[in-house]
């Protein structure tokens, strides 16, 4: 599996750790980790094994935005390398986002 999960059910966090470069190969196993899961109030995506992020993989984090309620929980991008936080920079994800480098 490229992605795997924590639920720390004491703060209501899940933390999806991205375990290849997040593209389109990605979807399926992104979209599963969240969506069986329980509702959180926040979220993390653990960049930190990461090596690449495509236009795929910035549509994936929006729809978890999207999945958590516009906003409504906190979302954290963790670890990402200069190249994908160049990219999440580029997109104006860090107005979306917290990015912690």
């Amino acid at each position: 599996m490229a992605i795997s999960t924590t639920y720390d059910e004491a703060t209501r966090t899940l933390v999806l750790t991205v375990e290849q470069d997040f593209t389109f190969l990605v979807l399926s196993d992104f979209q599963s980790a969240y969506q069986s899961a329980p509702l959180a109030d926040a979220y993390i995506v653990d960049f930190s094994q990461a090596s690449f992020i495509d236009s795929s993989g910035l549509g994936m984090l929006l729809m978890l935005r999207e999945h958590a309620g516009d906003g409504s929980a906190d979302i954290t991008l963790q670890g990402p390398n200069e190249e994908i936080l160049r990219v999440l920079r580029i997109a104006n994800f860090d107005k979306l986002f917290t990015i912690r480098p």
